[in-house]
C-alpha cells in the first residue's frame, strides 16, 4: 500500500485545493522555515485517523482549518485524502478486489466529520483497521520526526515496545484481546445482573402461586353467580320487551299522522327552498359583481399608483442625469487643470533636464581639474623630498668641514621661518576648524529634533492607523450584525403577519364561526357580534392546556350582545348551509364558583385568577371558568375530589379534568383549542421581538452612524499628520545636505590640521637636529654655504609651488563639493517632478473613469425615462378602459339587486304558509316524542340491564334472554342466593385474575433466563479460550520479531558508528505479554552505557538504527522521515543515505529535509513556498530530467 497522491483543500496553509503525486521511491520535500513542510506530514497523520489537536501542532482541531490571511478568508471546511496503490499486495482482505484504495477525511468549523473509504461513508474505525498491523498508522514507526526519533530514545520500554508490536503485527490481536476482555467484563456484570432478575423471578412465582389458587376458588364463585343474575335478568329483559313492542304499535299510528303533515311541509318547504336557491344565486351574482367592481376599482388605483410612481422615477432619474451631468463637467474641467499642470511639470521637468546636464558636465571638469592638481601636488611634493635629501647628503659631507657649519645655521633660520609660517597657518586653521566644528554640531541638533520629531508624528500615525483599522473591523462587525438582525426582523414581521391573516381570517375555526365573522366583516356589526371567546381571554403558557382542555370548543363560541344578534346569526348559518356555530351572549347569567381548597395539597386556586379578561367579558369568564379549580397533577385532583364530592370542575396542568361526577378524561390533545391559544400567545410575543428588535435596530444605526463619523475624523486627522511626515522628512533630507557639506569642510581643515602639526614637529625635530650639527660642522661651513643657499632657494621656489597647488587643490575641492550637491539637487527636483506628473495622472484616469461611468448611468437613466413614458402612456389607456367596465357593471348590480327583492317578497308569504303547517306537524310530534320518552326510558332500563350484564360478565343478554323464555328459575329465592354469593366474594377481598396467566408467563420466562445464563457462561468461556489463543499469538509472533529486530540493530549500529556494538533486551523475559524493551549502546572507543548517556547526534543515529532495524524486519509501505538527518553531521548524513538507499526497493520514503545532501539523493523534490503570505504552495522537481536538462 504505498502512497500514489495526496490532495489538500482548506488544511492549515493548503488553502486551494491541491496535489502531491508520490509516484517514485525516494521523495523530498524542502522549503524555507514556516513555509509549511510540516503541514504535509499533519495531513498525512490527520488522513490516517490522528485525533489529538496536540500531535497536530494545535489547541483544538478547528486549528486545522485555513483561519484565514491577509488577502484571503477563512474556509469554512478541511479535506484531505489520500490515495494508495495496492499493487505490492499488502491489502487488508475487505479491499482485495480494489487496485487502489483513497482513504478521505473531511472536517466542517460546525465541528462535523466525514470519513470515507472509495468515497464510501465509514466509521473512523474503519480507517484505524484498515492501516492497523501494516506498519503504517497515527502511531506506527511509518511516520518519523524529530519527536518520534526523541520518543524511540527517551521513551519508557513499555511504550518503546509498541513499535516491536506494530512490527510483529500483534496491534490488531492486541486490540482483539481487549475487545475480549470488555466484552468478559461486561458479560460477567450481565451474568450478575441476569441472576439477580432470576432470584426476583422466583420470589414474584413463590407470591403469585398463592395468588393464582385463590384466583381459583373466586372463579368458580363468580361462575355460579354469574348463572343465577344472568337468568334473572333474562326474565326482566323479556317483560320489559313485550311492553315496549305494545307501545311501538301505538306510536305508530301518530307516526302515520305526522308523516302526513310532514310530507306537506317538506312540499311548502321545496318550494321555498327553490327560493331560497334562486335568491342565493342572484345573491351570488350580486357578489360576484360586487367583487368585480371592488377589483376593477382596485385596478383603477393601482394604475393610478403606478402613474404617480412612474412620473416620480421619471423626475428621479432627470435628478440624477443633471447631477451626473454636473459631476462630468467638473471632471472635464478637473481634467483640464490637470493636463495644464502636467504641461507645467513636463516643462519644467525639460527645463530641469537640461539644467541636470549642465550641473553633471560641471561636475565632471570639476573632478577632472581635482584629478590634475593633486597628481601635480604629488610630484611638486616628490620634488621637495628630493631637494631636502639632496641637502641632508650635503650636510652630512659638512660633518668634516667647517663650511657646512655656515649651511646648518641658515639651515637653522629657514627652519624657523617654516615653523613660523606652519604656525602661522595652523592658528588660522584652528579658528577655522573650530568654526566648522561648531556649524556641524547645529546642524546636527536640528537633524536630530527633527528626527525625533518625525519619529513621533511616524509613532501617532501608525497608532492612528491601526485604530482606524481596528474601528473599520468593528464597523463591518456591527454592520454585519445590523444586516442579520434586519434580515431576522423581516422574518419575524413575516410570520407576525402570516399569524395576524391566520388570527383574522379565523383560520382552524369551525365553519360557522368563519362564516359568522365574515359576514359580521362585510356587514360591519362588530358592534354587536364582537368576536369568539379566545379573543378576550389570555393566560400564561403554563396555563394554556388546563385551559384549553376545560373550554375545548367553548373558545370558539361567539360573544354577541343579546340572543337576538345569536337567533340572526344561527338563521344566517342555515341558509347559507355554513355549518353550526355557538353564540353567547353578554348578560349570560353567570355559573357556580369555585370553592377555596387553599389548604389541600396541588391546590393551584380557582383557574379564574390564572387567565386574563377584559372588564366588559368578565360575566362571560365567570359563566365558562366560574366553577373550575386548577389542580397540580390527576392523583391531587382525584383526591380532592373524593374529599369533596361534586362541587367543582378540577383541571390539571397538562390537561387532565375531573368532572363534578367524577368523570375523568385526559390524554395528549391534538385539537385546535390549543392551537388558537398558542397562535394568539404566538403573535403577543412576536409583537414584543419585532418592537425590541426595531429599538436595538435604531440603535445598532445610530452607533453606525457615529462610528461612521469617527473613522471620517480620524482619517483626516492622519492625513494631516502624513503631510506633516513628509514635509519633515523633505527638511531632514535638506539638513542631511548641509550636514554633508559642512562635514566635509570640518573633514578638510581637520587633515590640514593634522598636516601641519605634524610638519611642525617634524621642522622642530630637524631644527634640533641642526643645532647639534653646527658644532660638528663648523669646518665645512664654508664650502657648503654656496650648497645650502643654492638648494635653500630650490626649495622655497618648490615649496611655493607647492602651497599654490594646494591652495588650488583647496578650491578644486570646494568647486567639487558644490558641483556634487547641485547635481543631488537637481536629481530630487527631477524626481518630485516625476512623482508629481504619476499622481497627476492618476487623478486624470480617476476623472476619466468617473466620466464614462456617469455616461453610462445616463445613457441607462435615459432608457428608463424613455420605458417609464410607455408604461405611463399604456397605464392611462388601460384606466380608461376598467374606467369604462366598472360603469357597465354597476347598471348590471341594480339590475340584478331588483330581482332579488322580488324574489325575498315571495319568499316570506311560502313562510307564513309553512308556519302553519309546521303547527299541526308538531302537535303530531308531541305525541309522538311522548311515546318516544316512555319507549326510551324502558330501552334504557334494557340498555342498563344488558351493560351491567356485559360489564360484569361479558355477556350479551339479547342473545342469551330466548334461551330462558317459559324456564322459570328453580333456585328458591334466588335474590337471597345472589346476595350470599355476593358477600363470599366480597369476604374474599381482592383477588388477582391476572396471577394465574403470570405465573404461567413467570414460569415460563424464568426457563428462558436460565437457558440465557447458561449461554452467557458458555460464551464467557469461549472467549477465555479465545484470549489465550491471542495471548499465546501474541508471545509467538513478538519473540520472533523481537529476535530478529535485535539481530538487525546489532548488524547496523556498528555499520553506521564504524564501530561499537548495541543491543536490545527485554526488561522481563518471565513476561513476555507486558515487557518493555530497552536498548544498550557502546559507540566506538566508549563504555557499555544507556541511550540517554550519548550525545544528540550519538541518540540521533543509534535511534535512526532502532527504527531502520524495524524496517529491515516489517517494511512499512511507505516512511515519511520528517527533518530526521537535522541532527546529524556530514559522515553521518552519508550513512544515513546510504541506508535509505538500500530500502528504496521495499518502501517509499518521503524525506522533509533541510539537509542539501539528502536533497540530492531524491528522485524528486517538491519545494513549499509562500509566493502569498499564509497560503503554501507546491512547485515540483524531477531530479533525473533536471539532471538531463542540465
Amino acid at each position: 500500500m504505498k502512497i500514489k497522491k495526496l490532495e489538500l483543500h482548506g488544511f492549515k496553509s493548503f488553502v486551494d485545493p491541491t496535489v502531491i503525486d508520490f509516484d517514485l521511491p525516494l521523495i523530498g520535500i524542502v522549503g524555507p522555515n514556516g513555509c509549511g513542510k510540516s503541514n504535509v506530514v499533519d495531513a498525512l497523520r490527520w488522513v490516517m485517523g490522528e485525533m489529538s489537536a496536540k500531535h497536530l501542532r494545535g489547541q483544538s482541531m478547528e486549528d486545522v482549518i485555513f483561519n484565514g490571511s491577509d488577502s484571503r478568508p477563512p474556509l469554512g471546511m478541511a479535506s484531505v485524502s489520500l490515495t494508495l496503490s495496492c499493487d505490492d499486495g499488502i491489502i487488508p482482505v475487505d479491499y482485495a478486489n480494489f487496485s487502489e484504495i483513497t482513504v478521505t477525511r473531511r472536517l466542517y468549523r460546525s465541528g462535523e466529520s466525514e470519513y470515507l473509504i472509495n468515497n464510501v461513508a465509514c466509521r473512523l474505525r474503519d480507517i484505524y483497521d484498515l492501516f492497523l498491523g501494516t506498519g503504517v498508522g497515527t502511531k506506527a514507526y511509518s511516520m518519523i520526526e524529530q519527536g518520534r526519533i526523541d520518543f524511540a530514545i527517551n521513551s519508557k520500554p513499555v511504550d518503546r515496545r509498541l513499535l516491536i508490536e506494530e512490527a510483529a503485527g500483534v496491534s490488531k490481536f492486541k486490540n482483539r484481546r481487549e475487545g475480549a476482555l470488555r466484552l468478559v467484563e461486561s458479560t460477567k456484570a450481565n451474568l450478575l445482573r441476569l441472576n439477580d432478575i432470576i432470584a426476583e423471578i422466583k420470589r414474584q412465582i413463590n407470591s403469585l402461586d398463592r395468588q393464582a389458587r385463590k384466583a381459583e376458588r373466586y372463579k368458580v364463585l363468580r361462575e355460579e353467580l354469574k348463572t343465577i343474575e344472568v337468568h334473572l335478568s333474562a326474565l326482566t329483559f323479556l317483560e320489559q320487551s313485550q311492553e315496549l313492542n305494545d307501545l311501538k304499535n301505538l306510536l305508530k299510528s301518530w307516526d302515520e299522522k305526522e308523516t302526513e303533515t310532514q310530507a306537506r311541509l317538506s312540499s311548502s318547504e321545496v318550494e321555498q327552498g327553490s327560493l331560497q336557491i334562486k335568491m342565493t344565486e342572484s345573491e351570488g351574482q350580486l357578489t360576484e359583481l360586487q367583487e368585480k367592481i371592488y377589483e376593477v376599482t382596485n385596478q383603477i388605483q393601482l394604475l393610478e399608483t403606478q402613474q404617480t410612481y412612474k412620473k416620480q422615477e421619471t423626475e428621479n432619474l432627470k435628478k440624477q442625469n443633471d447631477r451626473y451631468l454636473h459631476e462630468i463637467q467638473l471632471g472635464k474641467e478637473k481634467r483640464g487643470q490637470i493636463a495644464s499642470e502636467l504641461d507645467d511639470y513636463n516643462k519644467q521637468k525639460t527645463d530641469l533636464s537640461n539644467e541636470v546636464n549642465g550641473v553633471h558636465t560641471v561636475l565632471e571638469e570639476a573632478q577632472t581639474r581635482w584629478n590634475i592638481i593633486h597628481e601635480q601636488s604629488i610630484q611638486e611634493t616628490e620634488k621637495i623630498e628630493s631637494g631636502k635629501n639632496e641637502l641632508s647628503e650635503s650636510q652630512s659631507r659638512m660633518a668634516t668641514s667647517e663650511s657646512q657649519k655656515t649651511s646648518h645655521e641658515r639651515q637653522r633660520i629657514d627652519m624657523k621661518g617654516r615653523l613660523a609660517r606652519c604656525r602661522a597657518e595652523w592658528g588660522e586653521i584652528e579658528k577655522q576648524y573650530q568654526g566648522s566644528q561648531g556649524l556641524c554640531g547645529e546642524v546636527k541638533e536640528e537633524l536630530m529634533s527633527l528626527t525625533a520629531e518625525r519619529s513621533q508624528v511616524l509613532e501617532y500615525v501608525a497608532h492612528h492607523k491601526k485604530d482606524i483599522e481596528s474601528k473599520k473591523l468593528d464597523l463591518e462587525s456591527r454592520a454585519e450584525i445590523l444586516k442579520q438582525n434586519q434580515e431576522t426582523l423581516v422574518l419575524k414581521r413575516s410570520q407576525l403577519r402570516s399569524l395576524m391573516d391566520l388570527q383574522r381570517h379565523y383560520e382552524g375555526f369551525q365553519d360557522g364561526v368563519q362564516a359568522v365573522m365574515r359576514q359580521t366583516k362585510l356587514e360591519g356589526k362588530r358592534d354587536r357580534i364582537f368576536g369568539v371567546v379566545a379573543d378576550f381571554i389570555e393566560t400564561q403558557p403554563q396555563y394554556e392546556q388546563a385551559l384549553s382542555a376545560v373550554l375545548g370548543e367553548k373558545l370558539q363560541y361567539v360573544v354577541v350582545k343579546s340572543h337576538q344578534e345569536g337567533v340572526e346569526a344561527i338563521s344566517y348559518l342555515k341558509e347559507q348551509c355554513s355549518g353550526r356555530s355557538t353564540f353567547i351572549p353578554l348578560e349570560v347569567r353567570e355559573g357556580k364558583t369555585a370553592e377555596k381548597l387553599s389548604r389541600e395539597k396541588g391546590y393551584m386556586g380557582p383557574l379564574l385568577d390564572h387567565v386574563n379578561i377584559k372588564e366588559e367579558y368578565k360575566k362571560i369568564g365567570n359563566y365558562l371558568l366560574g366553577d373550575v379549580v386548577l389542580v397540580d397533577e390527576l392523583v391531587n385532583a382525584l383526591r380532592l375530589w373524593q374529599a369533596n364530592g361534586h362541587k367543582n370542575i378540577l383541571v390539571t396542568l397538562e390537561g387532565d379534568v375531573v368532572d363534578p361526577y367524577g368523570v375523568v378524561s385526559g390524554g395528549r390533545r391534538n385539537g385546535k383549542s390549543l392551537d388558537i391559544l398558542k397562535t394568539k400567545r404566538k403573535i403577543s410575543d412576536l409583537k414584543d421581538i419585532v418592537m425590541e428588535m426595531e429599538q436595538e435596530a435604531s440603535l445598532q444605526e445610530d452607533t453606525l452612524s457615529q462610528l461612521e463619523g469617527k473613522i471620517s475624523s480620524m482619517s483626516l486627522d492622519l492625513e494631516k499628520q502624513v503631510r506633516m511626515s513628509h514635509e519633515q522628512e523633505m527638511q531632514a533630507a535638506a539638513l542631511e545636505k548641509d550636514l554633508f557639506h559642512h562635514q566635509e569642510v570640518f573633514n578638510n581643515f581637520q587633515e590640514r590640521k593634522e598636516a601641519l602639526e605634524k610638519e611642525i614637529a617634524e621642522l622642530s625635530s630637524e631644527e634640533e637636529n641642526i643645532e647639534n650639527s653646527i658644532v660638528r660642522t663648523q669646518q665645512s661651513k664654508e664650502e657648503l654655504l654656496t650648497l645650502r643657499e643654492r638648494l635653500q632657494t630650490e626649495i622655497e621656489l618648490l615649496q611655493k609651488n607647492h602651497d599654490n597647488l594646494k591652495e588650488e587643490l583647496q578650491k578644486a575641492s570646494e568647486r567639487l563639493m558644490e558641483a556634487r550637491i547641485a547635481a543631488v539637487s537637481a536629481d530630487e527636483k527631477v524626481s518630485a517632478i516625476d512623482k508629481n506628473v504619476e499622481r497627476l495622472e492618476r487623478s486624470n484616469q480617476d476623472a476619466q473613469s468617473m466620466i464614462d461611468r456617469h455616461m453610462a448611468e445616463i445613457t441607462e437613466a435615459n432608457q428608463k425615462i424613455s420605458t417609464l413614458k410607455q408604461e405611463c402612456e399604456e397605464c392611462v389607456r388601460s384606466w380608461e378602459g376598467l374606467r369604462q367596465d366598472s360603469d357597465s357593471l354597476k347598471i348590471h348590480y341594480g339590475t340584478l339587486k331588483e330581482e332579488y327583492e322580488a324574489l325575498a317578497t315571495q319568499k316570506s308569504e311560502k313562510e307564513i304558509e309553512i308556519r302553519t303547517i309546521r303547527r299541526e306537524n308538531d302537535l303530531a310530534k308531541d305525541h309522538t316524542g311522548n311515546l318516544r320518552v316512555t319507549m326510551t326510558r324502558l330501552e334504557g332500563d334494557m340498555g342498563h340491564l344488558e351493560n351491567q350484564i356485559q360489564e360484569r360478565y361479558h355477556t350479551n343478554l339479547r342473545e342469551v334472554a330466548a334461551h330462558y323464555a317459559g324456564k322459570p328459575i328453580e333456585i328458591e329465592s334466588p335474590e337471597e342466593k345472589v346476595k350470599e354469593l355476593r358477600e363470599k366474594l366480597e369476604k374474599m377481598g381482592d383477588v388477582n385474575l391476572g396471577a394465574i396467566p403470570e405465573y404461567e408467563e413467570l414460569i415460563k420466562r424464568c426457563e428462558f433466563l436460565q437457558e440465557q445464563y447458561r449461554d452467557l457462561e458458555s460464551s464467557i468461556e469461549s472467549l477465555q479460550k479465545a484470549i489465550v489463543k491471542i495471548n499465546r499469538l501474541t508471545r509467538e509472533r513478538f519473540e520472533k520479531t523481537f529476535h530478529l529486530v535485535n539481530e538487525k540493530f546489532k548488524v547496523l549500529f556498528p555499520k553506521l558508528f564504524e564501530g561499537g556494538k548495541g543491543e536490545l533486551y527485554l526488561t522481563d523475559e518471565n513476561d513476555l505479554l507486558n515487557s518493555g524493551v530497552d536498548i544498550l549502546v557502546q559507540p566506538p572507543g566508549k563504555k557499555l552505557s544507556h541511550m540517554a548517556l550519548l550525545s544528540g547526534g550519538e541518540k540521533a543515529l543509534a535511534a535512526v538504527a532502532f527504527i531502520f532495524s524495524i524496517f529491515l524486519v516489517k517494511p512499512s509501505p511507505f516512511c515519511v522521515l520528517d527533518e530526521v538527518d537535522a541532527p546529524l553531521d556530514d559522515v553521518n548524513v552519508k550513512r544515513f543515505h546510504q541506508l535509505i538507499q538500500e530500502m528504496t526497493d521495499r518502501s517509499q520514503f518521503i524525506i522533509i529535509t533541510h539537509n542539501k545532501q539528502t536533497m540530492e539523493i531524491a528522485n524528486a523534490l517538491y519545494g513549499v513556498t509562500m509566493q502569498e503570505p499564509g497560503v503554501s504552495k507546491i512547485v515540483s522537481v524531477r531530479m533525473h530530467e533536471a539532471t538531463a536538462a542540465a
